[in-house]
């Protein structure tokens, strides 16, 4: 028989709670560091979420409270007690200028928003299915991942900082470091100063190349290479490429149709 565990308490990283079979609880406030667990039977209702990690398993039941929190510093480094550094963000929540720092993890979930998230040094931002991130800053040597059905807006990247696309995840208007789309991904308006990687069945629309370079194995759309290079593996398709310095790469087997070359640019 499950344990009523009653309401509005508070889940930090020294209290811990795991609702099993038959268990309940209501309005708790997972603050920093905290983990809320509710596995298969188990019943949390209008969840507060503040910098805490609620894992939800198959089985479970759970509703949010709409909730904002803002200017949260979610770092491992002062978190040492907490057995895992990561932090949710589910639907009806939003996250409003997190600094991730030290190794954190926040991931987003459907329903879910981050805004102005500052991803440092070895952190990620994960966006799920349904989740939108928006006006992300991403450290040298961190990332930001989008996947199936995730949305990311705005991200800048410094030079080793990356953006990982996955099949059915989106991302518009990104500028610097290191893009990659995974089948099926999509990325638009994204300006290339370190390289973009766009795999079979994946697609980068309106793009910019400055000073870095662009490998497609899918579909380009409407590129404009004003300083770096594009190539163009067998098999992949390049449309409305705008060469004005640089140079587009098309290997054999792969095309590029509606190319525009003017003085300074080249074609091979």
């Amino acid at each position: 028989m499950g344990k009523d565990l009653g309401s509005g308490n508070v889940v930090t990283a020294q209290i811990a709670y795991h609702l099993e079979n038959g268990d309940k609880m209501d309005a708790p406030v997972v603050s920093s560091a905290g983990v809320l667990g509710v596995h298969a039977g188990g019943t949390a209702t209008n969840i507060v979420e503040s910098g805490g990690l609620v894992v939800v398993d198959d089985g479970a039941t759970v509703t949010f409270t709409p909730t904002v929190f803002a200017d949260l510093t979610l770092s491992s480094a002062s978190n040492l007690g907490a057995a895992i550094h990561t932090a949710t963000v589910h639907s009806g929540t939003t996250a409003n200028r997190t600094t991730l720092s030290a190794g954190y993890y926040l991931n987003v979930y459907n329903g879910g928003q981050a805004n102005s998230t500052m991803v440092k040094q070895f952190c990620h931002l994960e966006v799920y299915n349904g989740g939108v991130a928006n006006s992300t800053t991403v450290d040298n040597l961190a990332g930001l991942r989008v996947l199936n059905g995730g949305e990311a807006n705005d991200n800048f990247l410094e030079p080793l900082g990356s953006l990982c696309v996955s099949s059915g995840g989106q991302a518009n208007r990104t500028s610097g470091g290191e893009v990659y789309v995974s089948v099926g991904g999509a990325v638009t308006s994204t300006t290339v100063d370190s390289f973009l990687i766009v795999h079979a069945s994946a697609a980068a629309t309106s793009t910019t190349i400055k000073t870095g370079s662009a490998v497609v194995d899918g579909d380009a759309y409407d590129t404009t290479i004003s300083g770096g290079s594009m190539e163009v593996f067998s098999g992949a398709k390049a449309f409305r490429t705008t060469v004005s310095g640089g140079f587009l790469d098309v290997s054999s087997g792969g095309s590029a149709s509606s190319a525009t070359v003017f003085a300074g640019g080249s074609v091979q």
